[in-house]
């Protein structure tokens, strides 16, 4: 698959973390990164996301706009990789719900402990789940309050030595944010929502069936 990649201008307000050099630039915007760093409950102890956004060109940088986050629903960490397949259907579900004109850029570990016992889970699952330009991965320690960006590449993962936030409006990343406070006020009503989608889609497939 060929990834097209449009020439694209910088976003006026932003704020830089770090120091950003190299001729590859990560903005996230400014909804997403406080969606990252919410703290994590004592039952969770690590959650991981799925980053949304849109690649440019300015000059002769390659720039990641982050601008849409999904939650992965899980209960416990696989052996071999951080994600399951079913985790990721209801993550594309989601995306699809919220960021439709949105592609994969990556993805992020926020969490209360350190990752360095896991960075072999960490390694097969972005070979595993992303494609070789889905190479965006942020870790978020929030114990340490600490920040790492990385970019995968030749089989390794790469930190970056800073990044930028940026500002904008972004209400597909707010009706997101919001949804998930629906649900956590009203988890009876968003499991009755979540049945009538999935009773909706195999009703379709079979009308089709029938069509056929």
């Amino acid at each position: 698959m060929i990834e097209v990649v449009k020439e694209g201008k910088t976003p006026k307000n932003i704020r830089q973390i770090g120091q950003v050099s190299g001729n590859q630039k990560v903005y996230i915007e400014d909804y997403v990164i406080t969606y990252l760093k919410q703290v994590p409950s004592p039952e969770e102890t690590m959650r991981v996301i799925i980053l949304y956004g849109k690649k440019e060109i300015m000059g002769d940088e390659l720039c990641w706009f982050v601008n849409g986050a999904v939650g992965a629903e899980k209960d416990f960490f696989m052996e071999k990789t951080v994600i399951d397949q079913e985790s990721w259907q209801r993550v594309n579900e989601m995306a699809g719900r919220f960021f439709p004109e949105l592609t994969v850029l990556g993805w992020a570990i926020v969490g209360n402990e350190s990752t360095k016992e896991m960075e072999e889970q960490i390694l097969r699952t972005q070979k595993q789940f992303f494609r070789q330009d889905q190479k965006l991965y942020f870790e978020y320690n929030a114990e340490e309050k600490e920040e790492y960006v990385y970019l995968y590449e030749k089989g390794k993962m790469r930190q970056q030595t800073g990044y930028y936030i940026y500002y904008e409006r972004n209400e597909c990343m707010q009706n997101y944010m919001v949804s998930l406070r629906a649900a956590e006020r009203h988890p009876e009503e968003f499991e009755s929502d979540r049945a009538t989608h999935q009773f909706r889609e195999v009703a379709g497939v079979k009308k089709q069936e029938i069509h056929r």
